[in-house]
């Protein structure tokens, strides 16, 4: 009996000890952070974000730069970027993001890639945007190969 008693020790040790390392799980605050990365030749890093993160969470992109794809319109008192070209068309400004361009692109409207830095707390025209892309470096058009 005793020596069952052992054996079954043993047994429940060895097996515990063949167990792979638990992997750790990051911290919340780990989780919460957007990813970015800082190439040779950028002065800051880049955060490439959804659009839904933007929105969803823009104090969490509050002062970054960042790059988002999104639809462009360039009309008076809408110069943003949508989630989507139907929401440029009917949705309602506050899931959009106000751009605050210096100098607009060659084209008033479609798909681009916009590179600059996020404000939360500026909310566009009338305050009814989600937030703000500003000092912005980047705007290109974004077609169909890339979606």
């Amino acid at each position: 009996m005793a020596r069952r008693g052992t054996l079954l020790v043993l047994a429940s040790a060895f097996l515990i000890s063949c167990r792979p390392p638990a992997t750790p799980t990051p911290s919340p605050e780990a989780r919460d952070e957007p990813l970015c990365v800082q190439r040779a030749g950028d002065a800051t890093p880049v955060c490439y974000a959804s659009f839904v993160q933007l929105l969803a969470r823009p104090q969490r992109f509050h002062g970054k730069e960042v790059q988002v794809i999104g639809y462009m319109t360039l009309r008076q008192e809408d110069t943003a970027i949508y989630l989507t070209e139907e929401l440029a068309r009917h949705g309602g400004s506050q899931d959009a993001i106000w751009l605050d361009l210096n100098s607009p692109p060659d084209f008033t409207s479609g798909w681009v890639l916009v590179q600059g830095r996020f404000n939360a707390e500026r909310h566009g025209h009338f305050a009814m945007y989600g937030g703000a892309l500003e000092e912005i470096v980047r705007i290109e058009r974004w077609d169909e190969r890339h979606r």
